[in-house]
């Protein structure tokens, strides 16, 4: 039987694969394991956002996505900083605690 958290497991994967397979993909597992994770999860976010979103024809919704979009360039280089990468982990760790631990699925 297919479960939800069967499928949860398969779409995190598809994020860490994907980002595994980029040609600028982080060097260190740590960082490439925490991006993969907040990759999933602000896909979550959006997914959250357009089933609730009211705004006419999910506007909030497709401002958010263009955002993300736009941004897409300037986070890679931004992400080439000690320091940001620093943050990224640190919120990634926030992130396993709240949301993945209880499961045992890091």
């Amino acid at each position: 039987m297919f479960l939800v958290e069967d499928a949860a497991a398969e779409l995190q994967g598809a994020f860490e694969r994907a980002v595994a397979g980029a040609k600028d993909a982080p060097r260190d597992t740590k960082t490439r394991n925490a991006l993969a994770r907040q990759l999933y999860l602000g896909h979550l976010g959006v997914l959250l956002l357009w089933s609730m979103d009211q705004s006419p024809q999910q506007r909030a919704m497709w401002e958010l996505v263009e955002l993300v979009e736009s941004s897409a360039s300037w986070l890679r280089m931004a992400f080439a900083l000690p320091f940001v990468r620093k943050a990224m982990r640190s919120a990634d760790a926030s992130f396993v605690a709240a949301l993945f631990e209880l499961n045992g699925s890091t």
